[in-house]
């Protein structure tokens, strides 16, 4: 295989580290052999927190999505890395991503390098677009989460 990264307009796909790019949406995903069970946010947050770069946390703005199956466990582990926030545009390319793995179930986390935790009025206005498309393509949003090192808000807790 080469190390070289294969590009095709703007889409491109490194196999070597196993990211793909999609316009200027890049992600990798990681099939899970333990399938942790999650039953609620604090163990969605402390699994997602779990496999952040910490390093970059507060920093640089990046997306994960668990993918659980019927029993709520994990199935697979999508990073998503973008230097910006997920705007509606690329929804339809996470939902694609979503379905390349068979996902019914997902829970979503996503830090914000502000170390706020708490959603502003747009981010609150994504996480319903995000669920509904989600209901659209039959993929239940099961919560949306915003991350920091200590602390984490949790869209369902919250009744967003």
């Amino acid at each position: 295989m080469s190390t070289e990264t294969i590009s095709k307009s703007k889409n491109q796909i490194n196999p070597q580290k196993g990211w793909i790019t999609i316009e200027d949406l890049t992600y990798k995903i990681k099939e899970i052999q333990g399938r942790k069970k999650i039953k609620d946010a604090d163990d969605a947050y402390f699994e997602i927190l779990e496999n952040w770069d910490k390093a970059n946390i507060a920093t640089v703005r990046g997306y994960q999505a668990l993918v659980l199956n019927e029993e709520d466990r994990i199935t697979h582990r999508i990073f998503f890395d973008t230097k910006k926030k997920l705007r509606p545009t690329d929804f339809d390319t996470v939902f694609d991503v979503l379905s390349q793995v068979h996902a019914t179930k997902v829970i979503v986390g996503q830090n914000n390098p502000h170390k706020q935790v708490l959603p502003t009025n747009q981010e609150e206005l994504i996480a319903r677009r995000f669920r509904k498309l989600g209901e659209d393509k039959n993929i239940v949003v099961k919560d949306q989460l915003i991350v920091s090192k200590v602390e984490f808000f949790s869209f369902k807790d919250n009744g967003l």
